[in-house]
């Protein structure tokens, strides 16, 4: 589909050498977070065993009786445990933050199943209990908070219906500013600590190290020591870094695209009025002086702030007055053509 040579894009610029390619930037937040939440096994394996809990929850009317009996006693509420979505990654905070909040409760109603169920629940339940004892599962949750959270206020605000190109490729650069700033030893500490706190508090297995396979002498030479961690702290702070740097990487690659700069360029003509000429000029069908001067009228008349004003306006015109913004008009068609801002166009 994107390929520059021989997708979808390849073949439509073949016919039309104008047309802009752009992926929609909500679908491109969706993207990021996958990528980021594969780019560790400690944030990938976390991820795992809670959708296999959201999903013993959902089947197992057995198992949903004897946590909703435990979490009540243990609380007063309780907040039912919900599978992940394989496709929507950018839904995923409430998932983890409700087994956060009732970790005690999931270890305490796992063992009660694990000893009295002998079906393949049981066993499942069993496998479960194990995964969550270990203090690692608690730390590749939190992670995972930490860098999904800021993705999903990203996620929904590019949904809005008032959303400018401008605006998202904006608020995608202040999340990459923000996830970029978390990249520090004092923030791991933070959240390390917290970790260990919980862990500590649950009584559960604290947090270790997995086991590192030495690389072959061919890749290291015969003189050289490769590096390897030697505390869990050490180990799993590279694994933080690793998540932000493919979070990084992965906003400025599918939010700096080529078609998404000239589409950006094409509202802001629109917006401010402002002819860019060297983008105005590649299009035959706006004439650089009549648009300037329709602009000028457009915006003395009626207020707007994004496309999607623009062209409620424009369809709200008698068509004498309509004709007087052919241009105009034919500027917001091209924009609206191409429905980057928002998942809803």
């Amino acid at each position: 589909m994107s390929g520059d040579r021989k997708g979808a894009q390849a073949r439509v610029r073949e016919m039309q050498p104008l047309a802009l390619y752009v992926h929609c930037g909500a679908h491109c937040v969706n993207l990021v977070t996958q990528a980021a939440c594969k780019a560790s096994s400690l944030t990938s394996d976390a991820l795992d065993w809670l959708h296999k809990l959201g999903c013993l929850y959902k089947l197992s009317g057995k198992y949903k009786t004897k946590f909703i009996n435990i979490a009540t006693a243990a609380s007063g509420t309780v907040s039912n445990l919900q599978p992940l979505c394989q496709t929507r990654w950018t839904t995923r905070t409430p998932a983890i933050w409700s087994v956060l909040r009732q970790y005690e409760s999931v270890l305490l109603s796992l063992e009660d199943m694990a000893q009295t169920d002998a079906s393949n629940t049981g066993v499942t339940a069993r496998g479960l209990l194990e995964r969550f004892g270990k203090g690692t599962t608690v730390l590749g949750l939190m992670l995972a908070t930490e860098v999904i959270q800021e993705l999903e206020c990203l996620n929904c605000t590019l949904q809005k219906q008032t959303e400018t190109v401008s605006g998202m490729l904006s608020a995608a650069d202040c999340v990459r500013t923000t996830l970029r700033a978390k990249r520090t030893e004092e923030k791991f500490q933070e959240i390390y600590s917290q970790a260990t706190e919980k862990i500590c508090m649950l009584n559960i297995e604290p947090i270790s190290m997995p086991h590192i396979r030495r690389p072959p002498k061919r890749f290291i030479g015969n003189n050289t020591t490769a590096h390897t961690p030697t505390t869990p702290k050490e180990h799993y702070r590279a694994d933080f870094f690793k998540v932000l740097d493919t979070v990084d990487m992965q906003l400025k690659e599918r939010f700096h695209q080529s078609g998404l700069i000239i589409l950006a360029k094409l509202e802001e003509v629109l917006l401010t009025g402002e002819l860019d000429t060297t983008v105005v000029d590649q299009y035959p069908e706006l004439n650089q002086r009549s648009l300037k001067v329709q602009l000028n009228m457009y915006k003395l008349q009626y207020p707007y702030k994004s496309t999607s004003e623009a062209a409620a306006i424009l369809r709200s015109q008698l068509p004498q007055v309509r004709g007087l913004f052919n241009k105009v008009e034919a500027l917001t068609r091209l924009l609206m053509v191409v429905p980057a801002a928002s998942a809803e166009a």
